[in-house]
């Protein structure tokens, strides 16, 4: 099945990227702050790519549902729209920030979320144990200025 689908993924024309980071290689804060960690890293890079790739209007925003309490989670969200407010107006100088909609679903209800799961795990196994087969299938739908390594190769 993660074959057909990366096959899929691989003769689309979606553009995707992806972060990876040795937590080592992060700032002591970050590495201190796992939650912070995972925000920025979950949010940071995508948000701004999208921004300023392709200034949407609203965003719908699919991220596999973690087992957090509301708090941490409110956090979380707050942190998307904060974000998505700040890149618009400081870096990307638009006048309004895109409308946010946040979904959390279990990605085994999201056939969106088990393509990035998939393609994730072909970032994984390329770095982690050399098995670069997945990887090079979908080469060729990471842009080259989404690929974002701290403390890694692939």
């Amino acid at each position: 099945m993660r074959s057909a689908v990366l096959g899929l993924i691989a003769e689309s024309d979606v553009t995707c990227g992806f972060v990876a980071v040795k937590k080592g290689s992060a700032i002591p804060y970050l590495q201190q702050n796992p939650d912070r960690m995972y925000n920025y890293l979950a949010v940071n890079y995508p948000i701004k790519r999208v921004l300023r790739t392709f200034n949407p209007e609203r965003i719908r925003y699919v991220i596999g549902k973690q087992v957090w309490s509301g708090k941490r989670r409110d956090g979380f969200d707050r942190y998307v729209k904060d974000k998505a407010s700040w890149v618009s107006v400081m870096e990307c100088n638009s006048c309004r920030p895109p409308a946010i909609h946040l979904v959390h679903e279990d990605s085994r209800n999201d056939p969106c979320l088990q393509a990035a799961d998939y393609l994730a795990g072909s970032v994984y196994s390329a770095i982690t144990r050399g098995k670069r087969n997945y990887f090079e299938k979908m080469e060729g739908r990471f842009r080259q200025d989404w690929r974002d390594m701290w403390g890694v190769q692939i």
